[in-house]
């Protein structure tokens, strides 16, 4: 592993962790932003984010109601 593809681990690490600390506060919609930008930098964990993405849609939808 190079140093960037660690930086860019370490960063798509950090992004993620933001995100589930976005959901823990109930703050979905920031959550969501996060997790689509993720879902596009990196293809290896498209179902993951794809179902992170249903999630949170469901989230904020129910929240809304």
């Amino acid at each position: 592993e190079t140093f960037l593809n660690k930086e860019e681990s370490d960063e798509e690490c950090f992004t993620e962790t933001l995100a589930k600390i976005y959901i823990k506060q109930k703050k979905y919609t920031k959550a969501l932003e996060i997790i689509k930008n993720l879902s596009m930098k990196n293809s290896k964990k498209d179902a993951y984010f794809a179902d992170q993405i249903r999630f949170l849609e469901k989230l904020i939808t129910n929240t809304k109601s």
